[in-house]
């Protein structure tokens, strides 16, 4: 823990001469200070503190104390607090200091530059490590910042007991996920944790945008925000469900909400959630539950190829340009054909659409193009069986994103 602090006053010390400003650390007893913790993430929400201090600080004196709050025989907790002589932040902004880029004033803003998400950061940090974080401050007098932390007591037996967060949650593995979450704090920490555990990460900040990235990509699991703008995590769930490949349609999808009840479980199951976290989640909870659904997802069989032209191979009889002329025009006509496709879609014009996905059903089983043929068969019956027009256009923008896939992968080929 000392080690801790001494670290994170020395990381700011020059900021802080430039300016004038002096520096000092209160740290708790020697003994009281061995614990099992993240040092990580807590030099991380320290160095936001102390940054933010020496900001709105003019002059004066910059004070980070650390006490233990609780019994040493009882599980460890401690306070950290970051107090400043700076200029105060009044009362009507102090509510929501912790918000994204919350200015005390146009004026302040101009003068010292903004907090930027650093206080956010800092608020989502501590809630992930399971601890609070306050503010006292008056203006022109400056600003006292606690942090209350809890701890674990160390195996007696062990001097390395404090083990860094990667030793604690071992990799995953490189699976890829996908996060919907409109909150640019909540998302910004929940993805800097997936990646610590290697994973591949793609971001969408509402409903549609991550139905767009599901048609793009297959993911091993999906994190779905409840509320959110133009889609909501329900809704797009539905979507990414009705997927016309079964495989990536059975994609786990896990709810993230900030109002999870117990009588809520049974809706969001539902709605086609296998799980859900409750905002703000434990960084051991998200853990344990990628654990369990990356585990189930490791046994999938691998996707088959995009295209297979044995039996255009059979029919050319040796003919090589035979097979290069309909590749040719595959090429030139299917484009064409889905951009009709897509403007039948916008205007529902559903016999038309109905119509171009019968006749590009031949074009694609032509080159054995399989992954589109379940978007194309509830296209071709749109007209006796209505789909809504997310849904619409979420399988025509598949039908495009695997056809531009086949047409890179045979000029590679061919």
């Amino acid at each position: 823990m000392r080690d801790v602090l001494h670290r994170s006053l020395e990381s700011v010390r020059f900021k802080a001469q430039e300016k004038k400003i002096k520096l000092e650390l209160c740290p708790p007893p020697t003994t009281d200070t061995r614990v099992v913790g993240d040092p990580y993430r807590l030099t991380q929400i320290l160095l936001n503190l102390l940054g933010n201090a020496i900001k709105f600080t003019v002059q004066g004196q910059i004070t980070l104390r650390c006490e233990r709050l609780s019994p040493l025989h009882a599980p460890p907790r401690f306070a950290f607090t970051v107090q400043d002589t700076g200029i105060g932040i009044p009362a009507p902004q102090l509510r929501h200091i912790f918000e994204a880029f919350t200015q005390a004033s146009a004026s302040t803003a101009r003068e010292y530059g903004g907090t930027g998400l650093g206080l956010s950061i800092s608020k989502g940090l501590v809630e992930l490590l399971g601890g609070t974080i306050t503010v006292e401050s008056q203006v022109h007098q400056g600003s006292a910042f606690r942090v209350e932390l809890p701890f674990r007591q160390p195996d007696a037996f062990s001097p390395a007991a404090s083990s860094t967060p990667t030793a604690a949650h071992p990799p995953l593995g490189p699976y890829r996920i996908l996060l919907a979450e409109d909150n640019e704090v909540n998302q910004f920490l929940t993805q800097k944790l997936l990646r610590n555990w290697g994973l591949v990460v793609d971001t969408a900040l509402n409903g549609k945008q991550a139905v767009q990235l599901f048609q793009q990509h297959a993911y091993a699991l999906v994190l779905m925000d409840i509320q959110m703008p133009t889609m909501d995590g329900p809704t797009a769930t539905r979507l990414l469900q009705r997927h016309p490949d079964a495989q990536r349609a059975a994609t786990p999808v896990i709810a993230l909400t900030a109002h999870a009840f117990s009588d809520e479980e049974q809706r969001y199951c539902q709605a086609g959630f296998v799980g859900y976290l409750s905002k703000p989640f434990r960084e051991e909870q998200l853990y344990a539950v990628l654990t369990r659904f990356l585990t189930a997802a490791a046994n999938l069989p691998t996707e088959p190829p995009l295209f297979n032209l044995t039996a255009l191979q059979q029919i050319a009889q040796g003919d090589d340009d035979f097979v290069r002329n309909m590749v040719q025009l595959f090429n030139e006509t299917v484009p064409p054909a889905i951009d009709k496709m897509e403007r039948h879609a916008a205007q529902q014009e559903w016999q038309r659409l109905s119509e171009m996905a019968h006749h590009l059903k031949s074009t694609f089983s032509s080159l054995h193009i399989t992954a589109v043929q379940d978007a194309l068969r509830q296209l071709e019956l749109i007209t006796s069986s209505p789909l809504e027009p997310e849904l619409v256009a979420a399988l025509v923008q598949h039908i495009r994103q695997v056809a531009a896939a086949v047409m890179k992968q045979l000029k590679t080929q061919l």
